[in-house]
């Protein structure tokens, strides 16, 4: 599947699009490697594993930007 870059991927399903990511960072160990297998940037890779590392599964899903908007408003 890697043969799709990761937007692509993202457009179908984001969810497994990061699973995928975190995935391919723990076979190589390498952010720089898996941003370039998946043409993203290094930036994201870490955010998904730094996010998988610390909330698992629920780390991959979205979250509600309610509370910016609402901060922001204030």
């Amino acid at each position: 599947m890697a043969d799709l870059a990761y937007h692509e991927l993202y457009q179908i399903d984001p969810v497994a699009a990061r699973r995928l990511l975190v995935e391919t960072y723990q076979e190589t160990s390498s952010v720089r490697a898996t941003a370039h297998r998946w043409h993203t940037s290094r930036q994201v890779v870490r955010l998904w594993v730094r996010r998988y590392a610390a909330e698992g599964e629920e780390g991959l899903r979205d979250r509600s930007s309610v509370s910016a908007l609402h901060h922001a408003q204030v």
